[in-house]
Order: structure tokens, then sequence, then C-alpha cells
């Protein structure tokens, strides 16, 4: 037997003996080469209850299981403005059933929450506040989609560079001094559509507008979600940045999510052991998820 094919056998065997050790225990497992993460959360993924998802719900958790993730978060678009292409396109009722019979289908080998991605939720907020009453829902992510009734995308048309990130770090302001939400997502996600255009933004041209958004979500405990559908971007970088997410940190920042933003089997917990690689190397250790909206450490 070559050393190659010796060294495979073993690495299966020590493989085979972690997961039967594991599953004797009853914990989840995720396996890179030999090596164990005991939590592994997704709290960003969208089916096709979204305008935008590629697969059913199903489907996203039997491959989150399969890739050893230890929890999920579904997250559908909604939105209460007309101009968004979500508008009126989740049915919540059959959601939320879809839910339910996902967690009586595979509820004793990963934990399913449910959740949404609210659009600009500092507009309309008491139309929102009104559709969410009693709604139990586990998180509610809000995000920057659109500036006025314009995609991010369009909207950067006849703009200059510093105009544009400034805008939507503005719209990100409003968003989290008056909109109802539990973490706050994809932070500079104008980065995805501006960056082929004018690059990359430097992060001291925006600091004080950056710095506010920091202190309002502080005050009032709404968590950083680290996004890093970012790296299969053209800017190869997680929402947020590193460095946006070092001066949260500087700032006393403490609640973090993390999710791949996945709308396809294939994106679910994308990049997600790097982050709490890199998270652990800030200091941090522990993320959160949410139950009934209610923040629960888990440590990574």
């Amino acid at each position: 037997m070559s050393g190659i094919y010796r060294y495979r056998l073993i690495q299966r065997l020590l493989t085979k003996s972690i997961i039967e050790y594991r599953m004797k225990k009853g914990y989840s497992v995720l396996l890179i080469g030999v090596s164990v993460i005991k939590n592994l959360i997704d709290t960003h993924i969208h089916t096709k209850f979204s305008f935008d998802g590629k697969a059913k719900m199903e489907e996203m958790c039997q491959c989150a299981i399969t890739k050893g993730l230890t929890e999920i978060c579904f997250t559908e678009h909604f939105s209460v403005n007309n101009y968004d292409p979500s508008y009126e396109v989740l049915d919540y009722q059959k959601y939320a059933e879809e839910i339910e019979r996902c967690i009586g289908l595979f509820g004793e080998r990963i934990t399913i929450r449910k959740g949404l991605e609210i659009g600009e939720t500092h507009i309309k907020n008491d139309v929102i506040k009104s559709f969410l009453m009693r709604k139990d829902l586990d998180y509610i992510i809000g995000s920057v989609h659109n500036i006025g009734i314009k995609k991010l995308r369009k909207h950067i048309r006849g703009k200059q560079k510093n105009e544009s990130y400034e805008d939507y770090f503005e719209e990100l302001y409003k968003s989290v001094k008056f909109g109802d939400m539990d973490a706050l997502g994809h932070f500079d996600l104008m980065k995805r559509y501006a960056f082929d255009v004018f690059g990359n933004y430097d992060m001291e041209v925006y600091y004080d507008l950056i710095s506010s958004i920091f202190d309002v979500m502080i005050n009032r405990n709404i968590a950083l979600e680290i996004n890093t559908s970012g790296l299969i971007s053209s800017a190869k970088e997680i929402f947020p940045s590193i460095d946006v997410l070092k001066l949260y940190r500087s700032k006393g920042g403490e609640m973090i999510t993390v999710g791949s933003d996945a709308h396809r089997p294939d994106m679910l917990g994308n990049g997600i052991e790097d982050i709490f690689k890199l998270l652990k190397n800030m200091g941090y250790t522990s993320i959160l998820s949410y139950r009934k909206r209610i923040p629960l450490l888990k440590s990574i």
C-alpha cells in the first residue's frame, strides 16, 4: 500500500470514528479533514418563498444536514414597498406551514428557525409593525436594497463614487435608527454593485457616518451580520469588510450573526468556518442565533 493510500485510509478511519462518537453523544458535526466544529450556524437563507430563491425548503434542509450545519434560519424576502421585487411575493401562511413540516422531518438532526429579511425597515414601519403582529418569528434581518424607489445598482447610475457610497450609508443609518430588526444585514452591500464601476470604498472617508451607525446599533442591541456572499462578488470580501468589522469591535460591538445569504443549496454555509476563525482571532468567543427574537449565545 502506497503512502498516499495509507494516509487516506487512516483519515477515513479517523473521520469515521469521530462521526460515530459524536452521533453516539447526540452532537451535530462538520468535518473539515478530521476537524470538528460544534456549532455551525447559518442565519441567512432563502428558498423559493423568496422572489429570487432557487430551491425548495426541504432541499435546503437536506443540504444543510449533509454539510454539517447545526442550525439554520430561513429569512425570506419581505417588503411593504410596491417598487421592491419582493412586494406581495411571500405567502406567509404557506411559509410558516413549510417551516413546521421541515421541523417535523429534520428537527432531530438540525435546528430550524423562522425569520424574514425585511427591506428598508424605516419606511412604512407602522405597516411592517402591523404585519409582524402574531407572526411568531425567530429572527428579523433589516436590509437596505433600495434608495428611494431605485435598486442600488440603478441608484449609482450617473453618480460619483463618494456620493453613491455615502447615500447608502445614510440609508443604513436611518434603517437602524428607526427600523425594527434583530440584525443589520450585509452592512456594505453597495460594493456588490459599485465595485465594478468605482472600486471599493475607503472606510476612512465615511468613518464618522459608519461609526454613528454602530453607535445606534449598539445602543439598540441590533446585531451586525457577517454575510459571506460578498466572497463570491467582484469585491471578493465579506460584508462588512474586515476593517469595518474591526471598527465595530473597537467600539465595543459584541453582537454578531453569520449568514451565507444562500439562494441555492450549494451556497449554504459558504465561508462560515473561516469567519469563525477570524472572529476567534479578533477575540470573539461566541456568535448569536435567535429564538422568538431573543438572542442566544452560541460558542465558536
